[in-house]
């Protein structure tokens, strides 16, 4: 929906240009109401065929091979346009500056069609590719969560986090000693059974805490 609104707009705004600077140009009415909206429907036509037609592949191509093809698109789709522009021109008395002027026009238009469309993509690809990055972390996160859950013993943790809150008012230095010992038995015991979450724990460390 969006692409055919933007492709409306574009291209009706060049329809409407070229209607007024005949109309001041004070050209006859068949050609005023004729040529634009010849140019229109082909402008319209030949860059909704590129749309549907081109390769995907090129957008994954390097930044020169994408400039290089996205320019010789532009350039087939002017030879098309200027073929059909022409003849409707000649036949409606318009000089030999045709040649020059009318190819010109088209190859301006469909670059900066084909430019526009090139970016967009490349800019939708690379935020789907931002967010399938960040969904798999979170999928990375949740299962190191999940596997930490899975190897531990909740009862036994809590009761020695219970035993280590006791000593901190008695004893801080056994409390510090236990705190020391608890951490080393987790990282052992995760040693013993490797999984995503060694890394989740490695990271949560406390930095004063030897190795």
């Amino acid at each position: 929906m969006a692409y055919w609104a933007c492709q409306l707009v574009g291209w009706g705004y060049f329809l409407v240009m070229r209607v007024v600077a005949l109309s001041v140009a004070h050209v006859p009415l068949t050609t005023s109401l004729v040529q634009p909206w010849v140019r229109f429907l082909l402008g319209l036509g030949i860059s909704h065929a590129f749309y549907v037609y081109v390769p995907r592949r090129w957008l994954s191509s390097s930044g020169s091979a994408l400039v290089v093809r996205g320019i010789g698109a532009a350039c087939a789709m002017t030879l098309l346009a200027s073929v059909g522009s022409c003849i409707v021109e000649f036949r409606h008395g318009y000089t030999t500056m045709a040649l020059i002027a009318v190819p010109l026009g088209w190859f301006v238009k469909f670059f900066g069609w084909v430019a526009t469309y090139f970016a967009i993509t490349l800019f939708r690809q690379r935020h789907n590719e931002a967010l399938r990055s960040l969904r798999l972390e979170k999928a990375i996160q949740a299962a190191e969560v999940r596997a930490l859950k899975s190897q531990l013993n909740p009862r036994w943790l809590f009761d020695s986090m219970d035993r280590i809150g006791a000593l901190i008012e008695s004893d801080p230095e056994r409390a510090r000693d236990a705190v020391t010992e608890l951490s080393r038995t987790l990282r052992l015991a995760l040693r013993a059974h490797p999984s995503p979450s060694n890394d989740a724990v490695e990271r949560l460390r406390s930095p004063q805490e030897p190795r």
